[in-house]
């Protein structure tokens, strides 16, 4: 029996639905494009997206700016290292 009920419920609903709430929304969408029929006024309605797009070329270019400075880094903290190493008196590598 309540099986039965929100069936009826819901059938009834769905009549209101298309019988009032569409037909409504739709002249109402009507008059909206009636009144604002001009394109600068759609243009004006328009949002920005913050969507970031990717750009292989330049992830590609930070990945590698980011690498020539940890080599940059190394470099650097160990060039005495490299200039003068330890061991045996090899000649300079530099």
């Amino acid at each position: 029996m309540a099986a039965l009920d929100i069936h009826l419920d819901s059938q009834k609903q769905a009549e209101v639905l298309v019988s009032k709430f569409f037909p409504q929304k739709i002249e109402e969408l009507q008059m909206l494009l009636k009144t604002s029929s001009s394109c600068g006024d759609l243009a004006s309605l328009r949002a920005p997206l913050d969507i970031p797009m990717p750009d292989p070329a330049k992830e590609e270019a930070k990945r590698k700016k980011e690498e020539e400075a940890v080599l940059f880094d190394v470099i650097t903290k160990n060039y005495d290292k490299i200039k003068k190493p330890k061991g045996d008196g090899k000649a300079l590598i530099y």
